[in-house]
């Protein structure tokens, strides 16, 4: 083999090496550990089965001088300049016919966050970004006006966390559930969805036994 074919093969070897190198260096294979599995609970109210069209529910998740608890250590730590992306949500479970008309709920927001909601079928939900405002709290009280008649399902649970300021993703989870005795399951499990041609949602089951969801009935 020529000198020169001999070189050039080299020298693309070694081109090929160091760009390797390079994009290793540039885009690192580990992804940040998470430390923590924070968990927390959240109030709803007035909680009851039945509710009327115009009808506030109201969801409350607070959090004192911003000490969130581990489940892991089992303790409270402070963990400050924390930026929640929560996610509430209405979803339509049961109504015959089964038709949603436009948003089923509108929302109320306090000072301090930023928001928007859309409406996507039987469902209505907003995202707020909340916890980097000025507070000694992490505190969120969010309004749910009813809009519309039938058996509804509301949820609220956090999509992931950031660092205020530097807008970088924190590793750790934060899992939200109501606190609450019942959800009502049982109630969604007597609605003849077979009359609609539908069948009770396995997500939906998982989310009412983890209290990230209750059903209500908007009449």
């Amino acid at each position: 083999m020529p000198v020169k074919t001999l070189l050039l093969l080299l020298f693309l070897v070694i081109t090929t090496l160091s760009s390797s190198f390079q994009c290793n260096k540039d885009y690192p294979q580990n992804n940040p550990v998470s430390k923590y599995a924070f968990k927390e609970s959240v109030s709803i109210f007035p909680y009851q089965l039945n509710y009327n069209i115009g009808d506030t529910i109201w969801i409350d998740l607070n959090i004192p001088r911003k000490m969130i608890f581990d489940s892991i250590s089992g303790t409270r730590i402070i963990y400050d300049s924390l930026n929640f992306f929560s996610i509430a949500q209405v979803d339509l479970l049961y109504k015959n016919p089964f038709i949603a008309n436009g948003p089923l709920a509108d929302f109320i927001y306090p000072q301090g966050v930023s928001a928007y909601s859309s409406t996507g079928g039987p469902q209505t939900f907003t995202q707020i970004s909340f916890g980097c405002a000025p507070s000694s709290d992490y505190h969120l009280l969010l309004g749910i006006i009813l809009k519309q008649k039938g058996v509804f399902g509301i949820s609220f649970y956090n999509s992931y966390l950031r660092k205020c300021f530097s807008n970088s993703t924190d590793p750790n989870k934060l899992t939200l559930a109501f606190n609450v005795t019942d959800t009502h399951k049982s109630y969604y499990l007597q609605q003849p969805l077979a009359n609609i041609g539908k069948t009770h949602d396995p997500v939906f089951l998982n989310m009412l036994d983890k209290k990230i969801m209750v059903v209500i009935d908007a009449q």
